[in-house]
């Protein structure tokens, strides 16, 4: 589990900004780039043939760590990702996505107070 998170954080992680890169300003490279992405996506999407998460039928580790990775990739080309042949992969992500761990984790809370009082993350929300 930990070998593949590393290799998401190093390898996979440079491939993706490549991918985002060439999206954003419009490079020739972004089929070849979005191809060097697939090929741990497609490996992702086995993984999720077999079990209902990454590692088992349980969330692990691997889940939360792969999933930010997983949501830049799917933002890049929205249609091709939509369509594309990963159909075990936008349910897993869908399901974080649209859970109440990812809402609050997600919310956003004041750069700072106008009152210079300390705001507590978690409290009153």
């Amino acid at each position: 589990m930990l070998a593949m998170i590393t290799q998401f954080d190093t390898e996979f992680k440079g491939l993706l900004e490549r991918y985002r890169c060439a999206k954003r300003y419009h490079e020739p490279t972004l089929t070849t780039d979005r191809q060097a992405c697939e090929q741990y996506i497609s490996k992702l999407e086995l993984r999720l043939i077999q079990h209902q998460y990454l590692i088992s039928n349980h969330p692990s580790l691997a889940d939360l760590a792969l999933m930010p990775f997983i949501r830049q990739f799917a933002r890049v080309e929205r249609q091709w990702y939509l369509q594309a042949p990963y159909p075990k992969l936008r349910q897993w992500l869908n399901h974080y996505l649209q859970s109440k761990m990812f809402t609050k984790v997600m919310a956003q809370y004041p750069l700072w107070l106008e009152t210079k009082q300390d705001y507590i993350f978690g409290h009153g929300q």
